[in-house]
């Protein structure tokens, strides 16, 4: 007989992850919430299970699937619901409370097609034990640290980033689209140039790390930026607000002395 996975959530990511587990040998039963009942819609109903992992809406729909999992027979939760670093520790704390032995929190990043084809990101802590790990490296790559709390914090920095990055994107092609600039253009600009960098390549994060005192491409970059600023109406500036434009102007008043950002 297989080794049994509990799935708390029938959604995309949740119906990506048992697929996957599915595809490599593993037994998987399926809970999701119907009215005020979580129940088990897809797989077996009883017997003991590695680990029940968690892919919910939101960290406050944690509670009800814990109280709908027996610790007896699943001990280890794995929850990659994103969430904030205070609700992973009431959850730690709910299901050790129940009898739970080990509760794991942190997130999967990729996306659904990512987990499909096994190449998700997945953050955890704290580690944990063996036939765990073996059934989430089924899903993706593992990274484990500390604490639930750390992992969280870092899946949350991971999707700011993302959002900031995907609406600048957004209001750019619009800017461009009313300029009349091909959004092709805009695309190969980007994807051609220093933007498309890894994160720890960013000239902010380099000169965080002591790489130098300050940067000829981010002072010029800081810049432009103005530039760019008087460009647009007071409408279209009110788009980029959450850019911190004063602060690129005074750390451009000092360049050679601190980083732009």
């Amino acid at each position: 007989m297989s080794t049994l996975i509990r799935v708390y959530g029938n959604g995309r990511s949740g119906s990506a992850y048992t697929d996957r587990l599915r595809q490599q040998g593993y037994t998987v039963a399926v809970h999701d919430r119907s009215g005020d009942e979580v129940r088990c819609v897809d797989g077996p109903l009883t017997g003991p299970a590695v680990a029940a992992i968690l892919a919910l809406p939101r960290g406050t729909d944690v509670p009800v699937a814990l109280r709908a999992i027996d610790p007896m027979e699943t001990p280890c939760v794995v929850d990659l619901t994103t969430q904030s670093p205070e609700s992973a520790t009431a959850n730690a704390e709910l299901w050790a409370g129940m009898g739970g032995r080990s509760y794991h929190a942190g997130g999967s990043n990729g996306g659904e097609r990512a987990v499909r084809a096994g190449d998700s990101f997945l953050l955890l802590g704290p580690r944990c034990e063996e036939p765990v790990w073996q059934a989430l490296q089924a899903i993706g790559h593992v990274t484990e640290y500390a604490s639930a709390e750390y992992a969280v914090m870092l899946k949350l920095c991971h999707n700011a980033f993302l959002v900031v990055e995907n609406e600048l994107a957004r209001q750019l092609a619009a800017l461009c689209q009313r300029r009349g600039i091909a959004r092709e253009h805009l695309e190969k600009t980007i994807d051609d140039g220093p933007a498309g960098r890894r994160f720890g390549d960013l000239t902010a994060i380099r000169h965080l790390k002591g790489g130098y005192p300050s940067s000829y491409i981010g002072e010029y970059a800081a810049k432009d930026w103005c530039y760019f600023q008087g460009t647009l109406s007071d409408e279209e500036r009110a788009m980029f607000d959450f850019v911190q434009a004063d602060g690129l102007a005074r750390r451009l008043a000092h360049r050679g002395t601190g980083p732009w950002v």
